[in-house]
């Protein structure tokens, strides 16, 4: 089985001082065969170069060690055509069922990204923002589970 992390999970990878849902995680993924796969979209790249770009200077070296080991630990998955189609209709219907504006909608982009990822690609998309339930509940070929509940 194919797993697609988001950005907060996979800052919960690292976090084992700070954070009590780091055991939770490595418990879960310590259940994974070796069939399973751990993927990252290129976008949790983006989104921690930009968290780099806005920390202090002890916090960025750390920030920045994370990005390597993040880039050499998990297959990258980019975005594709194939999957922009799904994001077009992903984010048509949230915002039609949630009633939600054509500017409110916008805060869901890299989200909507995710799962459409998730879903071109076959996986299940792990992480604990309930955004991705919603998302689950419009449209049933994307997979979800939240490991750090």
């Amino acid at each position: 089985m194919n797993f697609l992390l988001d950005t907060s999970t996979v800052a919960f990878w690292y976090d084992k001082d700070l954070n009590p849902k780091y055991q939770k995680l490595h418990k879960r993924i310590s259940e994974l065969t070796n069939q399973d796969n751990l993927c990252i979209s290129v976008l949790t790249l983006y989104e921690l170069q930009y968290s780099i770009s806005n920390a202090d200077e002890p916090t960025k070296s750390l920030l920045q060690l994370m990005f390597e080991k993040t880039k050499n630990s998990f297959k990258i998955l980019f975005l594709t055509e194939k999957g922009a189609q799904v994001y077009g209709d992903l984010k048509r219907r949230l915002k039609d069922v949630k009633n939600i504006s054509r500017e409110n909608i916008k805060k869901y982009n890299i989200d909507i990204m995710l799962a459409s990822s998730a879903i071109i690609e076959s996986c299940t998309l792990v992480s604990s923002d309930s955004d991705f339930e919603v998302l689950a509940e419009i449209d049933d070929r994307l997979k979800f589970q939240n490991w750090l509940d």
